[in-house]
């Protein structure tokens, strides 16, 4: 880089993390209510993969090409916060409740049949999910300052336990039933539910990264979130396998993001 690139680079920076003491206002005092909410997308990892194995003790088997698609939903929180320092507050504790309804899809081409009937599908369809979690979590946030004006930036690391109490399917397949003595068209459309309390399971343990900007007001913080799952700590878990079955949601293949705004009423104002 040239010198004058260099200088001008030094200049942004001092700019950026110049220190005024007077502007660094805590943002909570001692304890405080945080109301959240927002819109989250999944993206597919991957473009497409194959599905294919058999169920175990039998001779029913599948192979199919599946395109998983991009996932939407939303979310609502509440919780509670607690200053880590009660000289400044900059940074603090927090632990609350979140219900979050995500979705996601997938279209498929392939087959699947045998089992001793000797009947076979061939076709294409698609598949969706939409699941219900109610999730509890601990975070620890670093409450920052930048800029000349020291605008406040926060800086958040969450274990979440994620438990989902019910969850949609809704299946439709278009394509051929085969028999030893010919084929027919066959289509099927399919829409089911399950609870939490007819099928159990061992609830989702992630770790998160929040990004928050902080817009303070007479009315209180308003802070725009961006959030997404660094680790899922379930996978070093051992568990019980799961029934092996065609077209079963695989959540590795997706990236959650979650954008959203959260509000503290009692918040220090500047």
């Amino acid at each position: 880089m040239s010198p004058a690139g260099n200088r001008l680079w030094l200049t942004f920076l001092s700019l950026l993390f110049t220190l005024n003491i007077e502007a660094q206002i805590p943002l909570i005092r001692k304890k405080a209510t945080q109301l959240s909410t927002g819109y989250l997308v999944s993206f597919p990892m991957i473009m497409s993969y194959f599905d294919h194995s058999v169920t175990r003790g039998t001779d029913y088997f599948w192979e199919y090409e599946v395109e998983p698609g991009i996932g939407s939903g939303f979310f609502l929180g509440v919780s509670r916060l607690l200053s880590r320092d009660m000289e400044k507050g900059f940074g603090f504790l927090e632990y609350g409740l979140e219900y979050k309804r995500p979705s996601s899809n997938i279209r498929f081409n392939g087959w699947e049949g045998g089992g001793g009937s000797n009947v076979f599908y061939h076709g294409e369809g698609t598949k969706s999910w939409t699941d219900h979690y109610l999730t509890i979590h601990l975070k620890m946030t670093h409450h920052f300052f930048v800029g000349p004006k020291q605008h406040d930036i926060l800086n958040s690391l969450a274990f979440a336990l994620e438990n989902r109490i019910c969850q949609v399917r809704e299946f439709s397949f278009v394509g051929v039933e085969s028999h030893s003595w010919g084929n027919v068209a066959y289509s099927l459309t399919d829409k089911d539910y399950s609870w939490i309390t007819s099928d159990p399971e061992f609830p989702q343990m992630r770790l998160y990264y929040e990004f928050g900007w902080v817009f303070r007001s007479q009315s209180g913080a308003f802070i725009p979130v961006v959030k997404t799952s660094l680790l899922n700590l379930t996978n070093f878990i051992p568990q019980k396998s799961p029934v092996n079955i065609p077209l079963d949601k695989n959540r590795e293949y997706y990236k959650e993001i979650l954008i959203g705004l959260s509000w503290i009423p009692a918040a220090v104002k500047n």
